[in-house]
C-alpha cells in the first residue's frame, strides 16, 4: 500500500545563524582589543601618578634645603625678639638730660655749672680747668663721661691734641656706654676724633646711630673704593632692618590661653618669641634721590638656637631662582612631567612658567611634529608633596603637573593605532567572507530549487 504523498512544505535553511558566526569573533575580538587598551591607558595613568609621586616628594625636600641653605642675609633676634644682627638703632635720638640732683654736694654742682658756663664763654682754659677739677670728686659716670668729653673738646679746640687725646680714649676705655646729653653715644662722638676716614666709617658701620648715614656719605666720593663698599654695606644692613621690623608682626610672646592674663609688659616682653618656621614679608624703603618708596618681597626661614632665633631672608626673586635651580637637579624626571613650586603659599614656580608639549600636524607636506608652548588649557595634577618643619604649618608644596599626555601616552597610542589596523583587517577580512558565504549561499538555494521546478514543467 503506497504512502499518501507528504504535502507540507520544508522551511527555507537561513544565513542568519551563519553570519554571526563569522562576524561574531572580529566583535568579539574588538570588544577585548579595546578593554585591553583601556586598561593599558588606566595602568598608564597608575604608574604616572606613582612616579609622579615619589619626584615631588623628592623635589620638595631638594627646593626646602636649597631655600634654606643658599640665603646669604641672616637677620638675629635673642629669645624675647630683640633684634641683635644687625644691631638696631634710633634713628631719631631721644634727649638724654643729666639729672643734677644725682650730684654729691654743692661742690661737684657748682664746679659742673661753672665748667658749663666757660664752655659757652670765652676763655676755654678756665672751663677745662673746671672740668678737671669736677673730675677729681668722682662724679657719677653718666656725669663723668660728659665732663671727659667736653674737656676734650675744648683741649682740641686750645691745640692741646694730646690731651684732647687722653680725654677721649678714657671715654672709650671707661665710659663706653654713656650717652650724651643730646642721645648719641659718647664712644661714637669720642671715637670721630680719634680715628680718621675709612677706619671710623667702619666702626660707624659696626656701631649704627642716628649719624652713621652722613659719615658713610662723607666717604662716597673717596678714590680707594672703601666708600662705594661700605655705602653697600650700609644699604644692605638698612634693607634687613626695615624687614626685620616688617617680620615683628608675625611675632608671638604669648601662647593663646596666657595671653589675657598677662598684666605686666615686661614679663611678657621677657617671654620667648616665636614665628612661623616659613613665611613672607614686604619691606619698604625710601627710593633715593626721589620721593617714592620701593617694595620688596622677602622669604623667611626660622632657624632657632638655643639663645633665640635667625631669620634667614631670600629676595623674592632669588627664592625662584632656587626653587628652579632644585627641580632641574630632580634626577630621571620624565619630558611629560614638570613641578610648580609654592613656599608658604606663594607661588614660586607656577603653571604659567611650564611649557605644554603636543603631538601636532602640520601644514601640507609637513606631517607631525612635536610642539611646546605655553598652557592653554589647565594642566592635569598627577601628585602633590609638602615639606614643613616638623610637618605642620607653612611650608614648600611642590606639584608635579602633566605637562603633555601625548608624551605619556605615546607607545600606547602607537599600539592602538596598530591594534585599530588589524581589527579593521580583521573585519575586512569577516565581511569579505560573509559576502562571498552569503553568495554561496544564495547560489547553493537556488541550485536546490531547480528539481522542484522541473517537475513543473
Amino acid at each position: 500500500m503506497r504512502k499518501p504523498p507528504n504535502n507540507r512544505v520544508q522551511p527555507k535553511p537561513g544565513f542568519f545563524w551563519q553570519g554571526v558566526l563569522i562576524l561574531a569573533p572580529v566583535l568579539v575580538l574588538a570588544t577585548l582589543g579595546a578593554w585591553g587598551l583601556w586598561k593599558e591607558q588606566r595602568l598608564a595613568w597608575r604608574e604616572a601618578e606613582v612616579r609622579a609621586q615619589e619626584l615631588a616628594e623628592h623635589a620638595a625636600g631638594l627646593v626646602w634645603d636649597e631655600l634654606e641653605s643658599t640665603a646669604s642675609s641672616f637677620i638675629q633676634f635673642d629669645q624675647s625678639g630683640r633684634l641683635l644682627s644687625p644691631r638696631p638703632y634710633d634713628e631719631v635720638p631721644a634727649p638724654h638730660p643729666l639729672n643734677e640732683e644725682g650730684l654729691d654736694g654743692q661742690q661737684q654742682l657748682r664746679l659742673w655749672n661753672a665748667a658749663r658756663d666757660g664752655s659757652a664763654g670765652r676763655d676755654k682754659g678756665e672751663a677745662a680747668a673746671f672740668y678737671h677739677q669736677f673730675l677729681l670728686g668722682h662724679p657719677p659716670p653718666a656725669f663723668a663721661a660728659v665732663a671727659h668729653f667736653n674737656r676734650g673738646l675744648i683741649l682740641e679746640q686750645t691745640g692741646h691734641r694730646p690731651e684732647a687725646t687722653q680725654e677721649f680714649m678714657r671715654i672709650t676705655n671707661d665710659y663706653s656706654a654713656e650717652l650724651s646729653e643730646g642721645g648719641l653715644p659718647l664712644d661714637f662722638l669720642a671715637r670721630a676724633h680719634l680715628e680718621r676716614g675709612a677706619e671710623f666709617a667702619r666702626y660707624a658701620l659696626d656701631h649704627p646711630c642716628a649719624m652713621t648715614p652722613d659719615i658713610i656719605g662723607q666717604l662716597s666720593d673717596e678714590p680707594s673704593g672703601n666708600g662705594a663698599s661700605l655705602r653697600s654695606s650700609w644699604a644692605e644692613q638698612e634693607q634687613l632692618r626695615s624687614v626685620a621690623r616688617a617680620a615683628r608682626q608675625f611675632f608671638s610672646t604669648n601662647r593663646p590661653d596666657e595671653r589675657d592674663r598677662v598684666s605686666d609688659a615686661s614679663a611678657a616682653a621677657d617671654r620667648p618669641a616665636t614665628t612661623p618656621a616659613l613665611f613672607w614679608v614686604t619691606s619698604r624703603q625710601p627710593e633715593p634721590g626721589t620721593n617714592g618708596i620701593s617694595e620688596t618681597r622677602w622669604l623667611l626661614f626660622r632657624v632657632l638656637h638655643t639663645n633665640g632665633f635667625t631669620l634667614v631672608a631670600q629676595r623674592e626673586q632669588q627664592a625662584i631662582e632656587t626653587a628652579r635651580a632644585s627641580i632641574q637637579r630632580v634626577p630621571n624626571k620624565p619630558p611629560w612631567l614638570d613641578f610648580t613650586v609654592t613656599a608658604a603659599g606663594r607661588g614660586l614656580i607656577t603653571t604659567n612658567n611650564l611649557s605644554e608639549t603636543q603631538y601636532v600636524k602640520g601644514g601640507k607636506g609637513s606631517g607631525q611634529y612635536w610642539k611646546s608652548g605655553i598652557a592653554n588649557n589647565d594642566l592635569p595634577l598627577l601628585a602633590s608633596a609638602r615639606r614643613a618643619e616638623g610637618g605642620v604649618g607653612a611650608g614648600v608644596t611642590v606639584s608635579a603637573m602633566l605637562t603633555s599626555r601625548d608624551l605619556l601616552l605615546f607607545q600606547q597610542k602607537q599600539r592602538a593605532v596598530w591594534f585599530g589596523f588589524l581589527i579593521g583587517a580583521a573585519a575586512l577580512a569577516s565581511v569579505v567572507g560573509f559576502i562571498s558565504a552569503r553568495r554561496a549561499f544564495q547560489t547553493q538555494q537556488r541550485l536546490a530549487e531547480l528539481p522542484r521546478l522541473l517537475r513543473f514543467v
